[in-house]
């Protein structure tokens, strides 16, 4: 075979084995997107997640009104619009099945432009992990870290905040960002 022929033949192997390995990526693909909960919000309330906390939160303005895991256009004020929990207490989400993760989002009630002292923790088959601790956190949250099956979210509140002692979230939620 001249180096032509040798090219070609190569070249045709290569097609061939492109082929063979597509139907193993795309199924490949296909798991990752439903462990990844495909990659929509875990803790909306359209993917059933559970507040397990709910006998101890307390919702401003009822449960639908306040629950953070809303996703309809929602209004906030001082008496509707938010989940809060006590001093040493705190704000826990299940999903219906562990997922891969690596984004938390929240929103804190900020309407005087108070700071909180609180955790988040992950957790995946009872091992919990700590994500995030802070004693000046406000507004909106962004909490990015390595790729990890999730199946509890739970936001401790350690310190309250600089007006009460109250944790209080607007909105959370939980996905697979690229």
């Amino acid at each position: 075979m001249n180096f032509l022929q040798k090219l070609i033949f190569l070249l045709f192997l290569h097609c061939i084995q492109a082929s063979l390995n597509t139907p193993c990526i795309l199924r490949q693909n296909k798991i990752k997107s439903i462990l990844r909960g495909k990659y929509q919000n875990l803790l909306s309330i359209q993917s059933n997640a559970l507040l397990s906390t709910a006998r101890l939160n307390y919702f401003a303005g009822g449960f639908h009104n306040s629950i953070p895991t809303r996703d309809a256009i929602y209004m906030v004020n001082w008496s509707v619009g938010f989940t809060f929990c006590a001093l040493n207490q705190s704000i826990e989400f299940r999903t219906i099945q562990s997922y891969q993760i690596n984004t938390v989002f929240l929103r804190l009630w900020d309407g005087s432009n108070r700071t909180y002292n609180f955790q988040v923790f992950i957790s995946y088959n009872g091992v919990e992990k700590l994500i995030y601790d802070s004693i000046t956190a406000s507004g909106n949250i962004n909490l990015k870290f390595q790729d990890q099956y999730v199946d509890k979210i739970r936001f401790y509140n350690r310190g309250g905040n600089t007006e009460n002692v109250y944790l209080i979230l607007i909105k959370v939620e939980a996905i697979y960002k690229f």
